[in-house]
């Protein structure tokens, strides 16, 4: 199984499952979580290694006792087993399989119909290209002034009057909406 990227964490369910154990063992029972997520459900159970990536040190086989006692943890040729983290790990998988199936199918088909768009390098506008002697397709700076000539002729000229603004006699113009303002006298020195 590859390392998943994301799982899907419940923290509701977690505090809830977890009300009945000690600290110690809540820490490390969350720490076994993250840490099966992180190794894609191969947690290796090893009371060395346990100690100290569990922080739970001198405590760490009472702690893991109890979380056997209490159905949170599982033993399994020699891996650390929790359920629903097993099964987080396998949605995950599957919705990461799902994804990276569909970016590939993207991909494929932007690849195909890129090559229907502009055919092969030696098709017709490569060739095209060639047999005008410009290779690169680029625009020399007179041909590109050129084109922007001929565009700027081809445009319709605007005719009518100019759009208004919705909001336009409520904050531009319109006498009806200009008000008197009343004299404000300043405040004098010091009174601030």
């Amino acid at each position: 199984m590859a390392k998943p990227l994301w799982v899907r964490y419940y923290a509701a369910d977690f505090l809830a499952g977890t009300l009945t154990l000690s600290p110690a063992a809540e820490l490390a029972y969350r720490r076994i979580c993250d840490m099966i997520y992180n190794s894609g459900d191969r947690l290796i159970d090893d009371d060395e290694v346990m100690k100290i990536a569990t922080k739970a040190g001198k405590r760490w086989l009472p702690v893991k006792r109890e979380l056997l006692a209490a159905g949170k943890i599982s033993i399994y040729k020699e891996l650390i087993i929790v359920q629903r983290c097993s099964k987080e790990v396998l949605r995950s998988e599957g919705i990461s399989d799902q994804r990276r199936g569909a970016a590939m199918a993207g991909v494929a088909k932007r690849k195909s119909l890129k090559k229907n768009k502009t055919g092969s390098a030696s098709g017709s506008a490569g060739a095209e290209r060639e047999a005008s002697g410009n290779p690169t397709g680029c625009l020399s700076p007179a041909a590109t002034e050129l084109e922007l000539e001929r565009s700027k002729q081809a445009r319709p000229a605007r005719t009518g009057a100019p759009a208004r603004s919705a909001h336009e006699g409520v904050f531009k113009g319109g006498e009806e909406n200009q008000k008197e303002l009343p004299d404000i006298e300043p405040l004098p020195a010091g009174d601030e």
